[in-house]
């Protein structure tokens, strides 16, 4: 088996193992094997051609907050993905990521941790609603800053794949147009400015890809 098998498969194992109900270590494998691909300078096409043309959409939440709007898309732009907040018939309003199989999935799995961790914190620090919103705006706002910041020092970087993620967004960005989804509104109307730089702070500081407490 030559060094560069060698390396797809150890990928391919990451990317199985990402799907373990393990949270964290799923995530670590994640992120892992997206590390290894920016090492080598290689494409999930390579990996695996059937999975990575497979697009999908996911809902992760129903309703939401302008913070948690904001938070989902910045978080799809950063794993190469999408991010709405539509409108179904049927189903009421809620958020859905659209994007390659591993994508939607790393999107969700630091979604959730980062949702569940700043709510919770909210909670303690603010016992009113619109505070807390408020607190979790600005989070959302640093996390944004911070993730925009290292997808621009991605796409300086030689590494980056750029051919393979323009055939990612180009087949999510068809799957979108099949899709003729309608977006939606997300709420927020009152901001408490003291609570906002309050989360501002906490946001900045907030580690991306280890593990929440």
């Amino acid at each position: 088996m030559s060094d560069f098998d060698k390396i797809k498969n150890k990928i391919s194992n990451l990317l199985d193992l990402s799907e373990s109900s393990n949270e964290h270590e799923a995530a670590l494998a994640i992120e892992m094997a997206n590390n290894l691909l920016k090492k080598y300078n290689l494409s999930m096409s390579e990996i695996n051609p059937e999975e990575a043309s497979n697009i999908i959409e996911k809902e992760v939440i129903k309703c939401a907050w302008k913070w948690e709007t904001m938070l989902c898309k910045s978080l799809a732009k950063y794993n190469l993905c999408d991010s709405f907040f539509i409108t179904r018939k049927h189903t009421g309003r809620g958020i859905v990521f659209v994007g390659t199989v591993e994508n939607v999935e790393a999107t969700t799995i630091m979604f959730k941790k980062l949702r569940k961790h700043f709510n919770h914190k909210a909670r303690i620090l603010y016992s009113i609603s619109a505070d807390r919103n408020s607190y979790l705006l600005g989070v959302a706002v640093s996390v944004r800053s911070k993730l925009y910041a290292l997808i621009k020092d991605r796409n300086r970087s030689e590494s980056s794949d750029e051919t393979a993620l323009v055939v990612i967004q180009d087949k999510a960005s068809e799957y979108i147009n099949n899709m003729n989804l309608k977006e939606a509104g997300s709420k927020q109307s009152f901001v408490n400015g003291h609570a906002y730089e309050h989360g501002k702070i906490d946001g900045h500081a907030a580690p991306l890809f280890e593990e929440l407490k």
